[in-house]
C-alpha cells in the first residue's frame, strides 16, 4: 500500500486547483457565449414586434389587409 505523505497529498491539491482554474475559466466563457445569446434573442424578438407593427399598420389603411391577402 502507497504511504500517504503531506507531499502526495500537496501534488494531488495542486492538481485540483490547476483543474478548478480550467474549469473556472471555462464557465466565463460559457457565461459570454450566453450573453451573446440573450443579445441575438432580444434583437429577433425586436425585429417580429417590428415586423407585427408595419403588418398592423398595413391592416389599419383604409383598404383593409395587405395586398392579395385576407
Amino acid at each position: 500500500m502507497t504511504e500517504i505523505t503531506n507531499e502526495l497529498i500537496y501534488e494531488v491539491l495542486k492538481r485540483m486547483q490547476d483543474r478548478l482554474t480550467a474549469l473556472d475559466r471555462k464557465v466565463d466563457e460559457v457565461k459570454a457565449e450566453l450573453v451573446s445569446i440573450r443579445g441575438h434573442v432580444v434583437a429577433s424578438q425586436q425585429d417580429v414586434h417590428n415586423v407585427y407593427m408595419q403588418l398592423a399598420g398595413q391592416d389599419a389603411r383604409p383598404g383593409g389587409s395587405i395586398a392579395g391577402w385576407s
